[in-house]
């Protein structure tokens, strides 16, 4: 169950001497952050909050950006609709009818590995889900390659958590490697191209590598998934970050009662007794709240905690904590999984001499409109076009790079990061259909790398084979309902993504658990 902030308990601020006093001190402007602030306005419009923001912007791993004539998503994009109470979606169509169109439809095309080169993708063995003639672009289809033939069936058979016995050792990995006695073909597992499959799929879907995930942890809190399928925006001129800030944000940071403090990195949290106000040192600044409400990803709780860290004391975002969290707390920190991810948006001109085609080059390459790409390499990961908004003309395609692919581009510069992904782009195709099309200018492309920004050091978390220990319910034994219990004499609450037990790694996720 989540521990509600008692209102009833907290001291009206003019009774807390200090300087910087509030009912509440909020630390992140993310998701949980302000939805945490707006409930608390909610329950009580007179209750006093100071929100601490290490950033120059509210909104977290919500960020919208502008590239060509859209508006484009550098951090969470998925949306979902009104099944399982998504007070996301039921807010939004309120504000914005007819926003919502289900996922842009195509060709889900995979670079599958070569067999001469298996650290690349091969264009004679790149397939679709979809193929448009034996003339197009990409005339394999993946339903005639028996390693993704086998993938798909070990893809529905594997969400029954009834599968797997509670091991803390067991990772995804480990599992499918495991699981011929329980599906015939899988031999293929430990070839590369069915580690492709595997780890593009269940490692990308979380940001991380199957190797690093837990296999009956998985496997549970994706059982007690509550929402639909993905569904997108159909207007090229709103973003997220956008939407939730016209229908939400602005009326909370707006409030009399409410403080935001942005550029304002949270570098200390000190519970002096038991009893009594929270000292958060920001800015070499002391604020004083009787609670205060941690809404920073679990990427800076681990920096924070961890001993063997490369980040210490003193480096942006580092949180020391005066008293010692509870074992307890630490070990569920550790417990859940937080790895690098990033995004690459590109702005493509099919008018360039070099490119000169009437379609954008992924039509071109592989012969029909395109869903989804499954890129292999060093920058393998998750493409797809993100000029799908009805208005869009430039053609904009987006890129998300997860785990350890996304650890080793981060060691290149943005120039030659760029140059990696498209190379790996044209490597799915005969000829160079990506890289004709595109000239290697800051003007064309925006990164997000939140694996290297210290206010997140990750993308969001997952399920490692220790987050849970239970017996089939999500609720039980599990590391994100422990990192929900209160610690400073029940002055110090965390909130986020991070702690939801079946909502993580979503908007959604974070607005219930703010």
């Amino acid at each position: 169950m989540r521990f509600y902030l008692p209102l009833s308990l907290i001291l009206p601020a003019h009774l807390v001497a200090a300087k910087n006093q509030s009912d509440v001190i909020i630390i992140g402007a993310g998701p949980a952050g302000m939805s945490a602030a707006k409930t608390l306005l909610e329950r009580d419009p007179s209750i006093t909050i100071t929100i601490l923001e290490a950033t120059d912007r509210i909104g977290g791993r919500v960020k919208t950006v502008q590239l060509g004539d859209s508006r484009v998503e550098m951090g969470a994009e998925e949306h979902y609709d009104s099944k399982g109470g998504n007070p996301v979606y039921q807010a939004l169509t309120a504000a914005y009818p007819g926003i919502y169109e289900d996922a842009f439809p195509g060709s889900v095309v995979y670079a599958m590995p070569s067999d001469s080169d298996p650290s690349m993708a091969s264009p004679e063995d790149t397939c679709g889900t979809i193929t448009y003639g034996a003339n197009a672009g990409v005339p394999k289809n993946c339903a005639d390659d028996l390693a993704w033939e086998n993938f798909i069936g070990i893809w529905d058979w594997y969400w029954k958590p009834s599968r797997f016995q509670k091991n803390t050792t067991q990772s995804i990995e480990f599992a499918l490697s495991q699981s011929r006695d329980f599906f015939k073909g899988i031999e293929d597992y430990d070839d590369t191209r069915g580690w492709f499959l595997y780890n593009s799929e269940f490692g990308s879907e979380y940001a991380t590598t199957v190797d690093k995930m837990g296999a009956h942890d998985t496997a549970v809190q994706d059982f007690q998934w509550p929402f639909s399928e993905n569904i997108f925006y159909n207007t090229n001129n709103l973003g997220y970050s956008d939407v939730l800030k016209d229908t939400w944000w602005d009326d909370t940071i707006s409030a009399a009662t409410v403080a935001l403090k942005l550029n304002c990195p949270v570098t200390g949290i000190n519970t002096p007794g038991t009893t009594g106000p929270v000292e958060v040192i920001a800015n070499e600044e002391s604020y004083y709240a009787n609670h205060v409400i941690v809404a920073v990803p679990i990427g800076v709780l681990k920096a924070s905690i961890d001993l063997d860290s490369e980040v210490q004391p003193g480096d942006p975002g580092y949180i020391s904590f005066s008293s010692e969290l509870p074992d307890d707390t630490k070990q569920a920190i550790t417990d859940i999984g937080f790895d690098q991810g990033l995004k690459a948006v590109f702005k493509f001109d099919r008018k360039l001499s070099t490119c000169e085609d009437s379609n954008p080059w992924w039509v071109t390459a592989v012969g029909g409109e395109v869903g989804l790409m499954v890129m292999n390499g060093m920058s393998g990961g998750w493409a797809w076009p993100a000029n799908y908004k009805d208005g869009s003309s430039d053609d904009v395609f987006m890129t998300f790079i997860m785990g350890d692919n996304a650890r080793d581009l981060s060691k290149l510069s943005d120039v030659d990061m760029i140059q990696q992904i498209m190379m790996d782009l044209d490597a799915m195709f005969d000829g160079t259909p990506a890289s004709d099309c595109f000239t290697n200018d800051p003007a064309n492309y925006v990164i997000q790398n939140w694996g290297k920004s210290p206010y997140t050091r990750g993308a969001y978390s997952f399920p490692t084979p220790t987050t849970v220990d239970d017996g089939g319910e999500a609720e039980v034994g599990n590391a994100r309902a422990r990192l929900q219990n209160p610690v400073g004499d029940g002055r110090i609450f965390f909130a986020g993504e991070g702690t939801s037990l079946t909502m993580s790694a979503t908007v959604p996720g974070a607005v219930f658990e703010g």
